[in-house]
């Protein structure tokens, strides 16, 4: 619960400064991440909480922070893209697309009842692995591939 306040507070500040201090677009670059973290820590509180109180509420709020978990993988990923990519419009806006699919794959994954069984965990491991998988590829390329 206070990691979840601690980055309202940062986002209210952060998001407060001029235009002159901090560019609309580098506010909207940084609000994506501040957004994944309030409520994936927000998910997580509640579903710490409330998952005592029955297998169903349990079940309902294990999705929700799954999803969270996904939401601010992908929200730490604006960053990083915008300004690894700052000069590679393209590369940012492909990179970009990327990530988004693996987090809105994984959220599905993860709200999907099918996937909960024992036998497609694996699965569900697998998507959130993914976001492993285009870091390293970003990484390995960055190495092959002046990104200057």
């Amino acid at each position: 619960m206070d990691g979840c306040v601690a980055f309202i507070g940062v986002a209210i500040y952060f998001m407060s400064r001029p235009s002159e201090e901090v560019k609309l677009e580098e506010k909207l670059v940084f609000a994506a991440y501040f957004a994944g973290a309030i409520v994936c820590l927000g998910l997580s509180f509640a579903f710490h909480t409330v998952h005592c109180h029955s297998e169903n509420v349990c079940k309902i709020f294990s999705k929700l922070d799954y999803c969270g978990i996904a939401l601010l993988i992908t929200g730490s990923f604006v960053p990083w893209l915008y300004y690894g990519f700052y000069c590679h419009f393209q590369s940012k806006v492909i990179y970009l697309s990327a990530v988004i699919t693996l987090g809105i794959s994984a959220m599905v994954v993860s709200l999907w009842d099918r996937f909960a069984e024992p036998s497609l965990r694996p699965l569900r491991a697998g998507a959130f692995s993914c976001y492993w998988v285009a870091q390293k590829e970003w990484m390995d390329l960055s190495r092959i591939v002046s990104v200057d």
